[in-house]
């Protein structure tokens, strides 16, 4: 190995947002470049514009990654239309979160995040989610930070506060 590059750590790490989920989804089921997948730490599936029904089908074979992050707000206005005409879409629906392989991050009612369809903006007031952006962009694990709690009986991390949940009806 080359003196220049010991100790240097290149991480490669790809983000998929919104609709790009859904050519994604086509790639990968057509297995067009899925063997490259593995130069990859992390994949990050962001505001997937994807069906939700049977999702796992195709995301559990993104294996070769290190990680595969699905991230959800379930008042993202993007996807809310989207489902109108699609029906349920991975990146807002909370339930039905069964694949084995991704690691699933639930935004949904948390400080500034409200109908966003994109929370790697700059001026994202959540620290939270501006850490869990920076740790994924970077190769490093997301879903061990502070200000995430695991919820079993729905398979995803959430945020641990959730001011916008307050008052809402639960059905």
């Amino acid at each position: 190995m080359d003196d220049a590059m010991e100790g240097c750590r290149l991480s490669v790490n790809l983000l998929v947002h919104s609709l790009g989920n859904y050519l994604f989804q086509r790639t990968v089921e057509e297995r067009l470049f899925v063997d490259d997948l593995r130069i990859f730490d992390n994949i990050i599936l962001h505001q997937a514009d994807a069906d939700n029904d049977g999702h796992e089908r195709w995301v559990d074979t993104l294996g070769d990654a290190k990680r595969v992050y699905v991230t959800i707000n379930e008042e993202d206005s993007v996807l809310k239309m989207s489902t109108i005409v699609n029906g349920r879409r991975l990146g807002n629906t909370a339930y039905n979160l069964n694949g084995e392989l991704p690691v699933y991050v639930d935004f949904s009612f948390g400080e500034d995040v409200r109908d966003q369809h994109r929370f790697f903006r700059p001026d994202i007031d959540n620290e939270v989610i501006k850490t869990f952006i920076r740790r994924a962009f970077n190769g490093k694990r997301a879903e061990t930070i502070s200000g995430l709690e695991f919820d079993f009986e729905r398979n995803a991390y959430q945020l641990e506060f959730r001011p916008g949940e307050i008052g809402r009806a639960h059905v």
